[in-house]
C-alpha cells in the first residue's frame, strides 16, 4: 500500500480556486503562474519527481488534462508519463495517457 501526500495551494484566507487566475474566477490569479518563477517551477517539479502517481477528482483531473499534455519541459514530461487515477462517477474514457478512472460508491 502506498501513501498518499497532498499538494494544494490555498492563500492565507483559505481561497483554494484558481490560483494561476486561468479560470477567471473572482478571486483568480493570488499566486500567479507557478511556471514563470524559477524556484516556484523547480519545487514543483521536485514533487513530481517524487511521486509515483497522481490522484485526481475529475473536475480537477479535467483541469490538468487540457493544459498539460501539450505542454513540453521537464515537468510536463514528468506529469505525463505518471500514471493518474481520477475517482469519478461521471467521467468515461479519459484521453490523457497512463490515467484510469474508478466510479465512487
Amino acid at each position: 500500500m502506498g501513501k498518499i501526500t497532498i499538494s494544494d495551494n490555498v492563500s492565507l484566507d483559505g481561497v483554494t480556486q484558481d490560483p494561476a487566475g486561468d479560470e477567471g474566477f473572482r478571486h483568480g490569479g493570488w499566486a500567479g503562474r507557478p511556471y514563470d518563477r524559477e524556484e516556484t517551477a523547480q519545487i514543483l517539479l521536485d514533487e513530481a519527481l517524487g511521486t509515483q502517481a497522481l490522484l485526481f477528482g475529475r473536475h480537477s483531473y479535467e483541469f490538468f488534462a487540457m493544459r498539460w499534455p501539450a505542454r513540453t519541459g521537464a515537468l510536463a514530461e514528468r506529469l505525463n508519463s505518471l500514471p493518474k487515477y481520477v475517482v469519478s462517477s461521471i467521467l468515461q474514457d479519459p484521453a490523457w495517457n497512463n490515467t484510469t478512472s474508478r466510479a465512487r460508491q
